[in-house]
């Protein structure tokens, strides 16, 4: 019976001679096929199939011309061969269900390409919590911006503002509240005197705390910046305690204390500390806050600092 091998490598055929070559070999193979033949070929190629196991594949297209796979180290898979399972008992091929198990879809259902595709939805995360500036970036926050609201010096500006946060940290007082009540009483002039001689950055009446002066030197002092935040600082703590609000010791600190009215003081020292506040955190300076929230965050604020002075004292007891 004629078969038909596997081409020399060495040979290349155009597409019209390998046509013509095939169908010629195939009419030869037609003509040799006789009842005798068939089986003749049938016991020398095809194998003893007794003793496989049931699961061992054997190659289908194997069986009819080995000469189909090229050399000795190429698989039945480097020529497209697929494979089938063969049932011991019997030596025939078992029938094989390529059904799927499930269909893809339910009956009825819509394709899959027919279905829209969802977007990706964007992984939630946690709001981050703004991170507060260090001391030393608030101070320079509210140096440069008073020195610019006042066109004062930025360098002695940043040291007046490092004195109230040295004397807040000493007193248990805001240092915001400090800046402020210097702002407002001297624009930060250092050499300030008005004409009942309160004198320096913080406007102390010199007739009225000659004592508070006496272990820096005395009053001569008082146009002394670091002097003059630290004994302001003193007055204006112990006012805080005595009439237990901000509001009310502003009213005490200028002179209002027996009057009806502080003429807006005390509204205008909480406005600037609320914007010395924002200003030291990075952010927009309001021309105007809101007076009742600013006195809220301003008693908090000095609240918060008197219990952290309160707790540093009673660790070091």
């Amino acid at each position: 019976m004629g078969v038909i091998r596997a081409p020399d490598p060495d040979v290349v055929l155009n597409p019209d001679e390998l046509s013509s070559a095939v169908d010629a070999a195939l009419m030869r193979a037609r003509a040799d096929i006789t009842p005798d033949t068939a089986t003749a070929w049938q016991h020398a190629h095809i194998p003893d199939l007794t003793g496989l196991s049931e699961a061992q594949p054997v190659p289908t297209l194997a069986l009819l011309d080995r000469s189909i796979v090229a050399s000795p180290d190429a698989s039945m898979a480097d020529v497209g061969v697929g494979s089938m399972p063969v049932n011991a008992d019997t030596g025939r091929f078992q029938k094989v269900d390529f059904s799927p198990e499930q269909p893809a879809f339910a009956e009825g259902s819509k394709d899959a390409a027919d279905e829209p595709i969802a977007a990706p939805k964007p992984a939630v995360r946690a709001a981050a919590k703004p991170q507060q500036p260090d001391r030393n970036t608030r101070i320079r926050n509210i140096a440069k911006w008073l020195a610019r609201y006042y066109r004062a010096d930025p360098e002695a500006v940043a040291n007046y503002v490092r004195y109230a946060h040295e004397a807040g940290a000493r007193h248990g007082l805001d240092p915001m509240l400090i800046i402020a009540v210097m702002s407002i009483e001297s624009s930060l002039n250092p050499r300030a005197r008005s004409h009942k001689d309160a004198r320096g950055l913080m406007q102390v009446l010199v007739k009225a705390h000659p004592e508070k002066f006496e272990r820096f030197g005395g009053v001569d002092k008082a146009f002394n910046p670091r002097v003059s935040v630290e004994v302001g600082a003193t007055i204006l703590k112990g006012m805080i305690e005595r009439t237990g609000s901000v509001e009310k010791a502003l009213k005490h600190y200028v002179g209002a204390a027996n009057l009806s009215s502080d003429r807006g003081y005390g509204a205008k020292v909480i406005r600037q500390r609320d914007r010395i506040w924002a200003a030291s955190l990075g952010r927009t300076v309001p021309q105007k806050p809101p007076l009742q929230a600013a006195i809220e965050r301003a008693n908090q604020a000095q609240q918060a600092m008197a219990a952290q002075v309160s707790v540093v004292a009673s660790s070091g007891q």
